[in-house]
């Protein structure tokens, strides 16, 4: 995971499924205390992401909303292919829309 002061965004990468996502904790926790409540908004590059099922989705929504209720708005661009099918498969797209326009 990587993340830019200046731009204010983010990069996640790797495994999301049930076997990786408990390795994302860590890198999510370093992110969620870089941003404070001055209400930014930020785009994570979702780019890296290799692969995700429902397990990884849980643990994004939750990272989002906790941040959310912080006061920092996020920003889910540039989704893999992969990513929007197990979105879409898992019937995850509204929520996801809904959790991003609060």
């Amino acid at each position: 995971m990587h993340y830019q002061a200046s731009n204010v965004s983010a990069r996640l990468q790797g495994d999301w499924t049930i076997e990786g996502a408990v390795r994302q904790i860590d890198p999510l926790m370093e992110l969620s205390n870089f941003w404070d409540q001055t209400n930014a908004v930020v785009d994570i590059d979702c780019s890296g992401i290799a692969k995700i099922d429902l397990c990884g989705f849980q643990l994004l929504y939750t990272w989002l909303h906790c941040l959310n209720i912080r006061g920092v708005r996020l920003n889910l661009v540039n989704l893999p292919e992969t990513v929007v099918d197990t979105q879409k498969r898992l019937g995850l797209t509204r929520l996801f829309s809904a959790q991003q326009s609060c």
